[in-house]
């Protein structure tokens, strides 16, 4: 099981793109299309989560691969 930290750079797929952004937020969400959350430092990969990128983008858990 991996762990998604503030920092990391993931890959993540949008609109059947594949696309690179690093992580400047982590919410933790209790479903699995949940937008907001609680605010977390570090998810595991198992986890249902969202993801605010620097390039202005956000991720599902569903869409990010690492």
């Amino acid at each position: 099981m991996s762990k998604i930290k503030v920092g990391t750079c993931v890959l993540y797929n949008i609109h059947g793109d594949s696309r690179v952004g690093r992580v400047t937020r982590i919410e933790k969400t209790f479903g699995r299309r949940e937008k907001y959350g609680v605010e977390v430092d570090s998810v595991s990969s198992d986890e249902y989560y969202v993801l605010d990128l620097d390039n202005g983008q956000f991720a599902y858990h569903t869409q990010v691969k690492f």
